[in-house]
């Protein structure tokens, strides 16, 4: 890939028009045309500022077709700081929704504690919230996303970006611990509060149980959304690892074929 092809494709992930990166560059549209069809070449300076505008190393930007070639020689595929931070995004938003339907489905068993002679509300406030949570946790599967063939990629990232992200990771798992601890406790009183509400409360037990149930629905949710969040994280930062996996080399051989 040449420098052009690199400003090109660089500029278009960032969305930005020609124009737009000239007037941050302070040179003109036809310029940036000129280096993105390898007519010309930004001077030093340009390529600094090209590389502080673009998150990416000065390296990356003029390493030579032979240099890019043995990178990309496995498929491996360069992410930039824009895309790695806007696959975080979408995958925060896919795992709160997901989380929010197992809430839902769980609860929906919460209704049948208050069965009586006339049970049809009970029952279609139960169907209800399990239709709600299937919904929540289905409608994300029919989202296209850029991200799906990332999990069998080699991913390629600016050096400040990773180093960034990991640090990034360290604050954020002390708060994944702490969430854990937290889903813990509530799991704990929930099962308490299910199993032996009936046995030694003799009125509002059926509350109890209630209660307990929504409260492990909580815990539930918090333990999958801390879980799949890390993953997310783990799977950016540890990518060798990750491809390494024989479940993804299988993969990867099965895809090569078909």
């Amino acid at each position: 890939m040449t420098l052009g092809e690199k400003i090109y494709k660089l500029r278009k992930e960032k969305g930005m028009s020609q124009e737009a990166l000239s007037e941050v560059l302070g040179t003109t549209r036809q310029a940036v045309s000129k280096w993105e069809n390898n007519q010309g070449c930004p001077d030093v300076e340009k390529i600094l500022v090209l590389a502080n505008i673009f998150h990416v190393s000065v390296d990356y930007l003029l390493k030579d077709d032979a240099d890019e070639k043995e990178d990309r020689e496995d498929g491996s595929y360069y992410i930039s700081r824009e895309k790695a931070e806007g696959y975080l995004l979408y995958h925060h938003k896919v795992v709160k929704a997901r989380a929010v339907g197992i809430f839902f489905i769980i609860c929906s068993v919460i209704p049948c504690f208050f069965l009586q002679e006339d049970s049809m509300p009970q029952l279609f406030s139960s169907v209800v919230l399990l239709i709600v949570g299937i919904g929540i946790i289905a409608t994300q599967n029919f989202y296209e996303n850029e991200y799906k063939g990332w999990k069998n990629t080699a991913l390629l990232f600016d050096g400040n970006y990773l180093e960034q992200l990991k640090h990034t990771y360290t604050i954020l798992r002390k708060k994944y611990f702490t969430a854990n601890i937290t889903a813990t406790i509530l799991l704990f009183v929930g099962c308490l509060c299910s199993i032996y509400a009936d046995e030694y409360l003799k009125t509002g037990g059926n509350t109890f149980s209630a209660i307990g149930i929504l409260l492990i629905a909580l815990s539930l949710s918090i333990f999958g959304y801390v879980s799949a969040e890390k993953r997310a994280y783990e799977m950016l930062l540890h990518n060798k690892e990750h491809m390494n996996r024989w479940t993804i080399r299988i993969r990867n051989k099965i895809n090569s074929k078909f």
